[in-house]
């Protein structure tokens, strides 16, 4: 249960954040010719835990259900700087749509999990418990 509403608040944040962002649409997008398709990858510029990968397939997918992304990382997963997260592959006019705000949720909560991490190592062993 707790799984179904987790995604159910991400669908609603990803609206709310695509709604702000693009409000009636992309303008910037539109000088993209529509038949134009492209490919990207995304990699991180320094060591970091991954979170937010079911945010950024929920942009993609509000965004357009016919981008395809690979990730090469999963959530939790310890990275380092210059390693590929994920490859993504469809209309430009999609990818640009969707990148600002798919990287505006995987940035934050990676930096989050990745301090998270570090205070977590910090104790490790001690009998600390770190709560939220």
């Amino acid at each position: 249960m707790a799984n179904i509403q987790l995604l159910t608040n991400i669908s609603a944040t990803v609206q709310t954040a695509l709604t702000e962002d693009i409000g009636d649409g992309d303008i910037t997008a539109q000088l993209i010719p529509v038949e134009q398709k492209a490919k990207a990858r995304v990699i991180s510029r320094q060591n970091a835990v991954i979170c937010g990968t079911q945010t950024v397939n929920e942009v993609n997918n509000q965004v357009d259900k016919n981008v395809n992304i690979n990730w090469l990382v999963e959530d939790g997963e310890q990275i380092e700087a210059d390693q590929p997260l994920f490859e993504i592959e469809g209309s430009a006019r999609s990818l640009h749509t969707g990148e600002r705000c798919a990287l505006n949720f995987l940035q934050p909560l990676s930096a989050t999990a990745t301090i998270s991490a570090y205070y977590a190592s910090l104790v490790e062993g001690t009998g600390v418990k770190l709560l939220d």
